[in-house]
């Protein structure tokens, strides 16, 4: 009957005993680093393009004008993260002026406008709803546009969610 492990300590004649075990030891490492790479998530969550409807308001004309030709913004990484879609609507801007008589009248402003206007987002999927600039996306809440040319703050009324014609906000 043959011996298992020799006198010089290979099993059935062939394989060392440490070299077993070290092969052992790195078979199992390798399958619990696949395992912990697999339950880590990615270093960013996944993202999405949606449309957003923005009313922002007393724009300068000249601001207005610039929406059309710098359209994007970028992150740091150079990553448009909002793209201007379209001016959906623009209402001149009115400021309340005292007559003489002491009566008070809406005049329109002629260096600003309100406006209506689509914006293109990326944003996070996070576990309990979508996000951008770390502020979760809904109507009502305010949101900065600033390409490197100038900003524009405004309020969402509407946001289309990716997939579907159903908006929120109204």
């Amino acid at each position: 009957m043959a011996r298992i492990i020799d006198e010089r300590g290979r099993l059935f004649g062939r394989v060392s005993l440490v070299d077993l075990l070290v092969g052992l030891v790195l078979v199992v490492a390798v399958v619990m680093a696949v395992r912990a790479y697999r339950l880590v998530p990615a270093g960013r969550p996944p993202t999405t393009w949606i449309a957003v409807t923005v009313f922002a308001p007393d724009v300068l004309k000249e601001v207005e004008q610039m929406m059309t030709s710098h359209r994007e913004e970028r992150n740091l990484d150079g990553e448009v993260i909002a793209r201007v879609e379209r001016i959906v609507q623009r209402e001149p801007t009115r400021k309340l002026e005292l007559g003489k008589d002491g009566s008070v009248r809406a005049v329109e402003d002629n260096r600003s406008h309100n406006l209506l206007f689509r914006l293109g987002i990326l944003a996070q999927r996070e576990a309990d709803g979508l996000f951008y600039k770390s502020r979760k996306v809904k109507a009502g809440i305010e949101i900065i546009f600033e390409p490197a040319e100038y900003s524009v703050t405004g309020k969402i009324v509407a946001v289309e969610r990716p997939g579907s014609a159903r908006r929120e906000g109204g």
